[in-house]
């Protein structure tokens, strides 16, 4: 951390800490939550600042003119950039998991509104133009900024943008190393804080579950593993909410195969009511490095997750008999085979190894605080 952050955060002290999330679906949002509520637990007042939309659809267009007008005049940028924050400096407030967040078209705009000097940033799962406001608004402030990446996808702008914040974290191990690497300074692992409280078993297990039902999920191999096995039930679950162009290719895709169910978006507790395994044929080009909630969730439940051998993935799955290589679809029959013919010991194996890689909400909170200076 700069001096001037060091000043301002003292080990121990109580500060103020805002966190922006730049995704207002998924398993980011929770986890980031879930953090904030260890930071008030802590003693740390906290805000949660989430994008209200998409932020890659939100004023695209507009964006993209300010982007450009600031390769031309910095000055007239930022004057820009005030105007279109004081028509979007609302924010609406609203309850996730018991937790008080402001949810706004434009975060910055309202983290501006909010973050007093001094403190902490805390950022995760936000587009590139939004973290360099975000670095701006703290230097501005005298406040630190921790970049907590949690998507591969955020390493496009690491080599640019790590290097200006104070702390860089990641939430897997292959990540940070990547992102320790592109950056040119050290990017340290934190588990992301993955509650478990109010997961359910599942009161049957009779399907082959995907989580996300998009193309870099391996939608494509579920759809495929339907076919090669007509008699298992293949559940596409949305996860990002899909667009109606992309529901009705989908529902085009699968209307030969009575054995697959889409699911639209639900309660987390309900993801998993009749999972008998999990698929994770993720994309190594796109999700190779990121560590997915749901695997871990999974098997807490004694589901068994299969999974493409990828470093993200090869991280979160219990057995090497669950890992399948990219050559193919005869990989994740012969895998399912493969766990169907001793699912008691797949079961027991997801469970210890669940149990293992789920540490506590205060032992993450610790790292965490240890690592951003709080502690």
């Amino acid at each position: 951390m700069s001096s001037t952050v060091n000043d301002s955060i003292q080990a121990g002290a109580s500060q103020h800490i805002t966190f922006v999330c730049g995704t207002p679906h998924g398993g980011a949002l929770d986890s980031t939550v879930a953090l904030a509520q260890c930071a008030r637990d802590a003693g740390h007042p906290t805000t949660v600042v989430v994008a209200a939309s998409d932020p890659y659809s939100t004023d695209r267009r507009l964006n993209a003119a300010l982007v450009r007008l600031s390769r031309w005049s910095a000055p007239l940028a930022h004057s820009a950039w005030r105007i279109y924050e004081r028509r979007h400096r609302r924010a609406t407030r609203d309850e996730v998991s018991h937790f008080t967040v402001l949810r706004a078209t434009d975060v910055v705009a309202v983290a501006r509104s909010v973050h007093p000097a001094g403190g902490l940033v805390v950022v995760n799962s936000v587009r590139r133009l939004d973290l360099k406001r975000l670095i701006e608004l703290a230097q501005a402030m005298s406040s630190g900024v921790v970049w907590y990446l949690r998507e591969a996808t955020s390493l496009v702008s690491v080599a640019e943008l790590g290097p200006l914040v104070d702390v860089l974290l990641a939430n897997s191990v292959p990540l940070a190393a990547e992102a320790s690497r592109l950056a040119g300074r050290a990017c340290e692992y934190v588990p992301s804080v993955i509650s478990v409280d109010d997961l359910v078993e599942p009161t049957e297990r009779r399907s082959l579950l995907l989580v996300n039902a998009v193309a870099s999920y391996g939608l494509d191999e579920a759809i495929e593993i339907a076919r090669r096995r007509p008699n298992d039930h293949v559940v596409l679950q949305e996860s990002w909410p899909l667009e109606a162009s992309d529901l009705a290719s989908l529902r085009e895709r699968t209307q030969a195969l009575p054995n697959v169910e889409f699911r639209h978006r639900t309660e987390r507790s309900a993801i998993y009511r009749d999972a008998r395994i999990m698929l994770l044929p993720h994309a190594a080009n796109v999700v190779g490095l990121n560590r997915p909630r749901v695997a871990l969730e999974a098997q807490h439940l004694g589901v068994p997750v299969i999974a493409y051998n990828t470093p993200g993935l090869a991280a979160v799955v219990a057995s090497d008999r669950c890992i399948v290589e990219n050559d193919g679809i005869d990989g994740w029959v012969t895998a399912i085979d493969r766990i169907d013919g001793d699912y008691g010991r797949s079961v027991a194996e997801a469970r210890s190894f669940a149990a293992q890689e789920l540490p506590t909400n205060e032992v993450i909170w610790h790292r965490f605080a240890v690592v951003a200076g709080l502690d």
